[in-house]
């Protein structure tokens, strides 16, 4: 009987929200960065028992979307989603509830991290979840407004390592979307694997909806013809706010552009301090000359991608794994999507050395699964 009650006292503290001040010294705790790829792993084992492709029914509603999908009762029960359950079970995904006050604060932190190190996914994340329940809406009736997207929330497929065959869409020719898309990759040196889990989020269907937002960004850089530089990311990020209305593109539009104005005074500043040799500069000629010049890109291109935003098909619709063999050119055509105005310098950075923060736990566990499995013939 103790025990009993000592479990159901357990499961009720582990239910509770985060204090919003223990969230916000975690976000900012340096231990938080490293140890992230560190608590994905640790998770991989009590989440997605699923398998790797394919996202079984979280309710009896989705169950009949599945079996029925051109009936009409299934488009009706299509929008009901269970929750999920707290990070204490033993579940197949994870939540962990915050307050509204919380939400604010790892909102607010998370954006001033952000500003300082972009390249945080983990912190970009965290900040997408928290700030998106006045957008879900509207991400939610574009996925509805056409029969792709429709098919998306049915399916829910993922897109990662595990799920795409890499070697053949390197083999496809020159000018078809998959063998862009790993020329992409390889040209700004990431990989596909490298989005953080939607743990934040309260239901299956919010946690898609962030999941494909996510893995689609880098297709955007792809038809938009846009570097994983800073002016890149900032012109994605304006496309995004304006077609998705999502809080976190708003955010990071407005960073970037702050970023890059922020660079392209610094010669200005210099030079107000020359009189003082004792401060040290902090930038090259030539950076100094590519951030100024980022400067006047950008105010070129942002009218261009709100536009964009706007007139173009929603991009976040495309069943990107059902396309591969489809030349990119009439695809952009198809969707609307124009030539930038000017040219966008390509990315020069990082080479060497990937970005990988924060692997989705399907990926993990799959690699789990494959170890074990070669642990075990052996024995």
């Amino acid at each position: 009987m103790m025990s009993t009650v000592a479990a159901r006292a357990a499961r009720t503290r582990a239910r509770q929200p985060i204090p919003p001040l223990l969230s916000f010294v975690t976000l900012s705790s340096p231990a938080f960065h490293q140890q992230s790829d560190a608590r994905n792993s640790a998770l991989v084992l009590r989440k997605y028992s699923r398998s790797t492709n394919d996202h079984e029914p979280t309710t009896r509603s989705e169950e009949m979307v599945t079996t029925t999908t051109t009936s009409n009762t299934a488009r009706e029960e299509r929008g009901k989603t269970s929750p999920i359950s707290s990070s204490s079970s033993s579940s197949s995904t994870t939540y962990i509830p915050t307050t509204p006050l919380g939400k604010s604060l790892l909102t607010l932190s998370s954006s001033l991290l952000l500003l300082n190190n972009p390249a945080r996914g983990d912190l970009l994340s965290i900040l997408t979840q928290v700030s998106s329940p006045p957008s879900l809406p509207h991400l939610l009736q574009l996925f509805n407004s056409t029969p792709s997207g429709r098919r998306l929330l049915i399916e829910r497929p993922s897109i990662n390592s595990e799920t795409v065959d890499l070697d053949y869409l390197s083999n496809l020719p020159r000018g078809k979307l998959g063998r862009e898309w790993v020329e992409w990759l390889k040209e700004n040196n990431v990989g596909p694997d490298g989005r953080a889990e939607a743990d934040y989020m309260a239901t299956a269907e919010d946690k898609y909806l962030i999941q494909r937002y996510r893995e689609s960004h880098d297709f955007y850089h792809l038809l938009l013809r846009m570097p994983i530089t800073t002016l890149g990311e900032t012109v994605v990020k304006f496309f995004e706010a304006s077609q998705m209305r999502m809080p976190v593109a708003g955010l990071s539009a407005v960073g970037g552009s702050l970023r890059i104005l922020s660079s392209s005074l610094l010669p200005s500043i210099k030079d107000l301090l020359n009189s003082n040799p004792s401060i040290p500069s902090t930038s090259s000629p030539a950076q100094d000359r590519d951030s100024q010049k980022d400067l006047i890109l950008l105010n070129e291109l942002i009218p261009w991608a709100v536009k964009l935003g706007v007139e173009a098909k929603p991009l976040i619709t495309i069943e990107w794994e059902k396309r591969w063999e489809e030349d990119i050119e009439a695809l952009r055509a198809s969707y609307g999507i124009t030539p930038p105005p000017v040219n966008v310098p390509p990315f020069k950075g990082r080479r060497g050395k990937k970005k990988m923060v924060g692997w989705p736990s399907k990926v993990l566990k799959a690699r789990a699964d494959r170890a074990a499995a070669k642990a075990k013939a052996a024995a």
